[in-house]
């Protein structure tokens, strides 16, 4: 075995950079999203989507959601500030069902993502093919094989909300 060591946080987040780019903002947003809107608004919202550099938002209430729309410009200076991604707007979507319970689950229920096709699959499996422990190698294909999976499920709902919107 020769090569650099690296950290195992490094290399998953060099590969949500290299094969999900907008799971890696969500992530990125998520983990100073507290910060940027407070503790009390970050339990009524949930940082969903990233396109355009165009931040989706769900807000729980018509009240959080005119509220935070008053104060975006700060809230995008904050992250900005925080996060190495651009963000150029923020689109509040009302959802009232969201819950405290559902924004600490899964966004996306394991039911609603298919498998990928057996080109992306083929791929996953060149990809970790040169990891030399198989259990390492085997949760990077979980990993890799859900990422995808949850990604394209995203770009699914999107696809679909836009067609809604029209």
């Amino acid at each position: 075995m020769g090569g650099r060591i690296h950290s195992f946080e490094s290399l998953i987040k060099g590969v949500i950079k290299r094969y999900v780019p907008n799971g890696n903002v969500l992530l990125d947003v998520r983990s100073v999203w507290e910060s940027c809107v407070g503790d009390v608004a970050a339990r009524h919202t949930r940082p969903v989507g990233y396109t355009n550099d165009k931040l989706l938002v769900e807000v729980d209430d018509n009240h959080w959601k005119a509220e935070l729309a008053l104060y975006e410009q700060d809230i995008l200076d904050r992250l900005a500030s925080l996060v190495p991604h651009r963000i150029k707007a923020i689109h509040w979507k009302l959802v009232p069902s969201l819950s405290p319970l559902v924004k600490q689950q899964s966004l996306i229920p394991e039911e609603a993502l298919s498998p990928p096709s057996p080109e992306v699959r083929e791929f996953i499996d060149r990809s970790v093919q040169k990891i030399e422990d198989e259990k390492l190698r085997k949760a990077m294909q979980v990993f890799l094989t859900k990422s995808i999976a949850v990604q394209q499920a995203i770009q699914n709902a999107t696809l679909d909300q836009n067609k809604s919107w029209r």
